[in-house]
This record gives structure tokens, C-alpha cells and sequence, in this order.
């Protein structure tokens, strides 16, 4: 091998460790924290979105940013968590950046629901008032608790965001009713003490 190609192999080496670390890869950030493969990535191929192609790495120009897959996942599984709206129009309307981020990565928003494992029967679509009630949906939560474990705000929504919804609803917050369903599991679990 030459002394080019072993070079090559090192600039890519370098950019795919930078995506496992999460770190940015736009020509920019690179500049300011990795300046030397910058540097390096442009002498063996040139330009740096030609080093990014040829390391296999897959970016999509965002809003003032490229935006890796895994960062895209991120960004619609935060905002599924944060109880929004996840129907393509509201999204399109109310995050334009991101569905456009979307479409390009995935080819349509279902997709990308798909990719971030967002549970798109589970959606919240109707009114203000979730329907469940208190007993209901703490029965449910506990459910949950005995067969996957305790689920944090961002994982549950992902899986059913009409639960989520109701359990705010109903307790105020998420962690009350996480509490109240965690005392509940364990009391049906544990033997009554003689």
C-alpha cells in the first residue's frame, strides 16, 4: 500500500470514530475541535463532504447543520417525549426543519417513525382529555412496569403516547403516576407477610 492510501484509510478511520463519539461532522465543528484530519482529509481526497462520502458516513444539509441518522432518531424520539403532535401535517406545520430532515433521511415521515421506533398505533390524536381513567391507566403503567421494567418519560411515549398523555393527565405529573404504579406492582408481586 502506499503512503496515500494508508493515509486515506487513517482520514476514515478517524471521521467514523467522530460519528461513534457523536461528535459534529461539519466541515465547521471539525475545524474548530479536529483542525489536523480536516486538514488531512482534504490532501487525500480533496474536499471534506467527498472524505465524509467516501468514509460511508450519510449526512443530510438540516436547518444550518448536517444531520447524522442517529441524531435525526434523537430529535423525533425527544420530541414524541416532549407529548407532541407526531401527525406528519402538525409536525410539517409546527417543526418544518425537522420533517424536511425527515424525508430526506427516510423518504416519508412513517419511516422515520419506523427508524425512531415510535409506536404509531400508540399515537396521541384526539382531544385535550385523554378518555382513560386514573384506575385504567394505572393499571396499564403497571403493566408495563412487570414486564419491561420502570420506562422513563421519553421511552414510554415512544411506545404509547396516549398513555403517557392520560397518566399526566390524570396524576398531574409522570412521576406521580410512575410512583403510584411502582407501589402498586410491588404490593401484587410481594407474598403478604405472615
Amino acid at each position: 500500500m502506499s503512503d496515500a492510501e494508508i493515509q486515506r484509510r487513517e482520514v476514515i478511520r478517524l471521521i467514523l470514530s467522530l460519528e461513534r463519539e457523536g461528535k459534529g461532522l461539519t466541515e465547521e465543528s471539525v475545524r474548530t475541535h479536529a483542525p489536523e484530519l480536516l486538514q488531512k482529509a482534504c490532501e487525500s481526497f480533496g474536499t471534506w463532504p467527498v472524505a465524509l462520502e467516501y468514509a460511508g458516513v450519510r449526512l443530510v444539509r438540516g436547518t444550518s447543520q448536517y444531520v447524522t441518522p442517529e441524531q435525526l432518531i434523537k430529535k423525533i424520539r425527544r420530541r414524541c417525549g416532549n407529548l407532541h403532535s407526531m401527525r406528519a401535517m402538525f409536525v410539517r406545520k409546527a417543526d418544518y426543519p425537522l420533517y424536511r430532515d425527515a424525508l430526506a433521511m427516510f423518504g416519508t415521515w412513517q419511516n422515520a417513525l419506523a427508524q425512531a421506533d415510535v409506536n404509531r398505533d400508540r399515537l396521541y390524536y384526539g382531544t385535550k382529555n385523554p378518555r382513560l381513567t386514573q384506575v385504567t391507566a394505572l393499571e396499564l403503567l403497571s403493566q408495563r412496569i412487570l414486564v419491561s421494567g420502570v420506562p422513563t418519560l421519553v421511552s414510554l411515549a415512544c411506545e404509547n403516547q396516549y398513555l403517557t398523555r392520560c397518566l399526566i393527565a390524570r396524576f398531574g405529573s409522570f412521576q406521580t403516576a410512575l410512583d403510584l404504579a411502582s407501589a402498586t406492582t410491588i404490593t401484587d408481586v410481594q407474598p403478604a407477610s405472615s
